[in-house]
């Protein structure tokens, strides 16, 4: 596995070594951030794992609403399905993200009576041919607000995916992580430090008065 991904292994070891995580710099970047979690999860880096799940929770949110997303992101899948366990965070997260790729470009199939259109339900076909689980789990999600679509035809796509957006970029903290039991999560470990000490606090209250 790891020699076959030198570019990704050279990732992972950047992390163990420097402590150093690749940029969410705009859909360039969604390949070696599935593919550095794929890897991470793996091995059960599960605290680097984490940590780039939310490199690409921010680098979706960056370009949420980018024409083209249902493609881009469908051809992502297969690998995604194919490196991933039924559990994985991941999968989860790419299923509300395809949930939310097709609600916001399927508005002109809807009109024309269809819950999705022709073109990207052949290509969910074709992952679900390899990975029959997508393609259940998929429309398991969709089916459930197929009567809500009908309310949502003539609201604008921002008032349609508000939903979405808040369970996809919600601040919750560990959102499609995965901790053993017992284990901390790193953001917790940010809110600490970043919260004042007791001695600090005091004195911020002894120099107000």
């Amino acid at each position: 596995m790891l020699d076959d991904d030198p570019v990704t292994f050279e990732r992972l070891l950047t992390w163990v070594y420097a402590r150093r995580m690749p940029q969410a710099k705009g859909t360039a970047s969604q390949k070696l951030l599935y593919d550095l979690y794929i890897m991470a999860e793996k091995l059960c880096m599960f605290d680097l794992a984490n940590r780039t799940m939310d490199r690409i929770r921010e680098c979706h949110e960056n370009t949420f609403s980018i024409s083209g997303a249902t493609d881009r992101n469908l051809k992502y899948v297969g690998d995604i399905f194919d490196g991933t366990t039924p559990s994985s965070p991941l999968r989860n997260f790419m299923l509300y993200i395809m949930v939310h790729d097709i609600n916001y470009a399927a508005s002109k199939a809807r009109h024309a009576g269809l819950l999705i259109s022709r073109e990207h339900l052949m290509k969910i076909g074709d992952i679900g041919q390899d990975h029959p689980e997508f393609y259940e789990d998929l429309f398991a999600r969709l089916l459930p607000i197929v009567p809500a679509w009908s309310q949502t035809v003539r609201s604008t796509p921002d008032e349609a995916l508000a939903d979405t957006r808040d369970v996809l970029f919600s601040n919750s903290m560990c959102l499609f992580h995965k901790h053993l039991a017992g284990e901390g999560c790193y953001l917790e470990e940010h809110e600490e430090k970043a919260a004042p000490s007791p001695e600090q606090s005091q004195s911020a209250q002894t120099d107000t008065h």
